[in-house]
């Protein structure tokens, strides 16, 4: 209800919690309103905020004057764009499907490798709002290998999905032992992970197919980075062994042809 004399209107504001800015709009409410809706409940309409994507935002509503303990508050959080995707393993590529938005901005998408940051596979592809569609091929089935995509506006929020993530598939692991390199010139045997992975990498040796792979003596290194055997006897039975909290995988190089 409203108080005839002292009510003068209504403000409504928006604080961006990220930022502090704040953006507030006033309704006058007339000496004649006012005692016409004597008793009764004000219907008051404000114009839009201007607001971005992902913005977490806190709103008030207060009266003018603002009497002590006479205010609405709720906080929101404004959702960011999602775009949609399906993988095709046979053909080795990613659909992309961007959110509709007739009129809007194009929109950006791009695959990259998650680490620290997410390091690019490839260009970003321009996607724009009629087609909605774009292909994206990859060669590896990782568990880092990400989609991002994102709105082409200054400082827009990117979104991310990982497709291979959970890892359920077991070629999605097998990819990062296959990065296994012989370097004749030091004899030196070496493994780099495309992907952050936790566990630890050993040589050991199997003296035959399906035999238990013997884990050789003060050969145990962490599988955070790049990991080097140097001086290294190119034997069949020389083998790799990586342990997580998955499993342990077994790669023999040298029983490779034309490894």
């Amino acid at each position: 209800s409203l108080h005839p004399e002292s009510l003068r209107g209504l403000e409504a504001c928006s604080m961006n919690l990220d930022t502090q800015e704040t953006q507030c709009q006033s309704v006058r409410v007339s000496r004649a309103s006012r005692q016409l809706q004597v008793g009764r409940q004000l219907q008051v309409h404000f114009d839009c905020f201007e607001v971005s994507a992902a913005q977490n935002l806190y709103v008030t509503l207060r009266t003018v004057p603002h009497f002590c303990g006479v205010q609405l508050d709720q906080q929101y959080h404004v959702e960011a764009e999602k775009f949609s995707y399906w993988v095709d393993r046979s053909g080795k590529v990613i659909l992309v499907q961007v959110p509709e938005a007739p009129g809007g901005p194009d929109y950006y998408v791009r695959l990259c490798l998650k680490w620290f940051t997410c390091e690019d596979v490839g260009a970003p592809v321009t996607v724009n709002r009629i087609s909605r569609t774009v292909s994206l091929p990859y060669s590896q089935e990782l568990p880092c290998l990400c989609l991002e995509g994102w709105s082409a506006t200054p400082d827009a929020v990117r979104m991310q999905a990982c497709p291979f993530e959970d890892g359920k598939c077991p070629l999605v692991w097998k990819a990062l032992w296959d990065a296994v390199r012989y370097h004749p010139g030091d004899q030196a045997l070496s493994w780099e992970p495309a992907c952050p992975v936790s566990g630890h990498v050993s040589l050991c040796w199997r003296p035959g197919p399906g035999a238990l792979c013997h884990t050789l003596e003060h050969s145990g290194r962490p599988a955070h980075g790049r990991v080097q055997y140097p001086r290294v006897d190119t034997q069949p039975q020389l083998c790799l062994k990586f342990s997580t909290s998955r499993g342990f995988w077994v790669r023999c190089p040298f029983q490779e042809r034309g490894f």
